[in-house]
């Protein structure tokens, strides 16, 4: 399974179900732009402006970077956005300009530290339970004392991954690899914030504040559980309804776990 997937089960195992074990399709409404393909038009986006970035003898802007690259992006990714759904095109344009410039600022301190940047890196595969997670950072940066700092674009709002694991799951999979991680964030677009967990002074690369800092190692440790307990109910061959997740308003299975014919009922 994909290291995303932890998040989705704890999300709702049901959900998980339908998309991983029974393969259902679950599109975007036809009058709605497809959250899917939005997702890979910011990655391929940030993937070329950093390859350009870290080329140039005397590196641009990022803000100047994301601008250039932004039409011919949307043209080869994602052609329907600008053509069907032009608001929302400018919207996303708008947000990821201020993403640019909320990376540049980070570029004082993150840039003089930067050994080496991956991106679309796979991860050493990682075991647990009998599970055997695969993933691909968008994003890691390595430091000049060796350590790995995930970085990881989403284009919801930092409220979602309050919870997330990927970024664990991407740590400590490198960590039994034998990398030391210095932290993982998401950097999210729809609000332009950025949470994330951090070892050591690490937070102070991309500016965060120390206060309420859930310490790394405690992180993965949860992680780890999560991943147990998964397992062991895939094993098992339980999936489990979740009625109250924030998901439920825009998943497709609403039919089939019948949600709005029991909406009082907990999970069973």
């Amino acid at each position: 399974i994909h290291a995303g997937d932890l998040d989705i089960w704890e999300d709702c195992p049901f959900r998980f179900a339908c998309m991983r074990v029974l393969d259902l399709d679950d599109p975007a409404p036809a009058d709605r732009p497809d959250p899917a393909m939005e997702g890979n038009l910011l990655h391929a986006l940030w993937e070329r402006v950093w390859e350009r970035y870290l080329k140039a003898e005397e590196p641009p802007r990022l803000t100047a970077l994301a601008g250039e690259l932004w039409g011919e992006t949307v043209a080869s990714v994602y052609p329907a956005l600008r053509e069907r759904f032009p608001g929302r095109e400018l919207q996303l344009r708008r947000q990821v300009r201020d993403l640019a410039e909320e990376q540049q600022a980070w570029e004082d301190l993150l840039g003089s530290r930067r050994a080496g940047q991956y991106r679309e890196w796979r991860v050493p595969p990682l075991a647990a339970g009998g599970l055997r997670l695969v993933g691909r950072c968008d994003r890691v940066e390595r430091l000049d004392d060796g350590s790995l700092l995930i970085l990881d674009y989403k284009r919801g709002s930092t409220s979602r991954y309050g919870q997330a694991l990927q970024g664990a799951v991407y740590a400590l999979a490198l960590q039994e690899a034998g990398w030391p991680v210095a932290g993982y964030a998401y950097i999210c677009h729809s609000d332009g914030g950025v949470k994330g967990v951090f070892a050591g002074e690490a937070h102070k690369l991309l500016k965060r504040p120390r206060k309420g800092n859930t310490p790394l190692e405690q992180k993965l440790d949860s992680a780890r559980e999560k991943l147990e307990e998964m397992a062991a109910d895939l094993r098992a061959g339980r999936y489990s309804l979740n009625r109250k997740s924030d998901s439920c308003a825009a998943c497709g299975f609403r039919a089939l776990c019948r949600r709005d014919e029991a909406p009082e009922e907990g999970a069973s």
